[in-house]
């Protein structure tokens, strides 16, 4: 993720400087939930954010940018570059607020995108608020379906494990679809909803051998796989996430206990 070290910069430039007095950061607030929900490219981001500062608001950036793990990405898109932009603007009082639209040109890669809304005051504090976005491409927007085959459910555990899975997928139009994009392997402990990932394969990975993932049955196989050492005995939901080549995600999960 970028930082946001060019905005003390910039508040030197100007000559703001941390008096020691004031260590407060300021307050980010979002009235409507519109940034939270998946976008279209070619559709535009209705932005409405208040914020508030104890003694007096200086500056505000918002930076979109790429969330794609660096890992490679589906065939349909691998001309796609990734979209990026930066907003500053000033901020003033105690109390002030933003509301406009960001438009999201077209021609750029869909899929995970971070939204990041950083909030400085006059004395140099900074608050800041992160969320994901989606953004889609018309060409497909449906999510492919995933069938788990094994393990079964209430399955027993044990290192070395084999995953399979059947998966199909279909464009927008009704045509259908093989590239896969990423494929996750996720264990989450029921009772305390602790995450340990297993597996992430990205698209060359899929691509590069049919007894991994093969396009032509949709039949996914992952073998020799390990049990996290920081999962500890319990009941775990054992949660398999497929991206298609447009980043559409479909899950199966089944319920597995770690003895």
């Amino acid at each position: 993720m970028k930082t946001s070290g060019f905005l003390y910069a910039a508040l030197l430039s100007l000559g703001f400087f941390a008096c020691g007095v004031d260590d407060l950061p300021p307050n980010i607030q979002f009235p409507n939930d519109a940034i939270y929900t998946s976008k279209f490219m070619g559709d535009s981001i209705h932005v409405m954010i208040d914020f508030t500062d104890n003694e007096a608001l200086n500056q505000y950036k918002i930076d979109i940018h790429s969330n794609h793990d660096g890992h490679n990405h589906g065939k349909p898109q691998d001309a796609l570059e990734k979209w990026d932009t930066l907003i500053i603007g000033s901020l003033s009082g105690t109390a002030d607020a933003i509301d406009f639209y960001i438009p999201v040109p077209m021609g750029y890669l869909p899929g995970p995108y971070h939204f990041t809304v950083f909030c400085l005051d006059k004395n140099g504090n900074e608050t800041t608020n992160n969320f994901q976005l989606i953004f889609k491409d018309a060409t497909d927007t449906i999510p492919p379906t995933v069938v788990l085959q094994t393990p079964s459910s209430n399955a027993s555990l044990s290192t070395p494990f084999v995953v399979s899975a059947n998966i199909s997928d279909q464009l927008s139009n009704g045509n259908s679809a093989s590239e896969l994009n990423r494929v996750e392997l996720i264990l989450e402990n029921i009772s305390s909803e602790e995450e340990f990932e297993v597996a992430d394969y990205n698209a060359v990975q899929l691509g590069s051998s049919l007894s991994l993932y093969d396009p032509a049955t949709g039949v996914l196989n992952l073998s020799n796989l390990s049990i996290p050492s920081a999962a500890a005995a319990g009941n775990y939901r054992l949660r398999l996430l497929v991206f298609d080549a447009y980043f559409n995600l479909g899950v199966a999960e089944v319920p597995v206990v770690l003895p």
